[in-house]
């Protein structure tokens, strides 16, 4: 529109024209009031669920690492099972007399009245139960001849 078209509409000055005038002032102002209200409360639903996610992020982190825990943990409860089973093992030998007799030979080389001990050099260094090691060391460890053969 051309300024010329503008300035052809000339406002009335009536009583009614500023009446009408007011009113939809007044519902202007209303609209802005709730538009306002209405981004206001948006504003703040807003930062209410900022601050429920940024809760549940941290939530599921330190979910993760009590995960990451937890396994580490059942690794941890494996091998103390493993352990456990080995000096079970290992009390059960301790019990039989032969068996310390011949860890006893093997460990602090003692020997029985007229024998002499020959250590060999150990083939595999290995860390099996104790059991294991006693079969390899009184078979292949070490020679003991009574004194009577020389």
């Amino acid at each position: 529109m051309k300024k010329s078209e503008k300035n052809k509409v000339t406002p009335l000055n009536t009583k009614y024209s500023k009446e009408q005038w007011a009113k939809i002032q007044e519902r202007q102002r209303a609209l802005i009031f709730k538009r306002r209200r209405l981004a206001v409360l948006l504003s703040i639903m807003l930062i209410i669920v900022v601050v429920a996610a940024v809760g549940m992020g941290k939530d599921l982190y330190e979910l993760y690492q009590l995960n990451q825990e937890k396994e580490q943990v059942v690794v941890e409860n494996q091998k103390l099972k493993k352990q456990q089973a080995t000096l079970s093992t290992d009390v059960k030998l301790l019990h039989d007399d032969e068996y310390i007799l011949k860890l006893a030979r093997s460990k602090y080389y003692l020997s029985r009245s007229g024998e002499q001990i020959y250590p060999l050099p150990d083939e595999k260094k290995t860390s099996e139960s104790s059991q294991d090691a006693v079969q390899q060391t009184s078979s292949s460890q070490m020679s003991v001849t009574s004194s009577s053969a020389e």
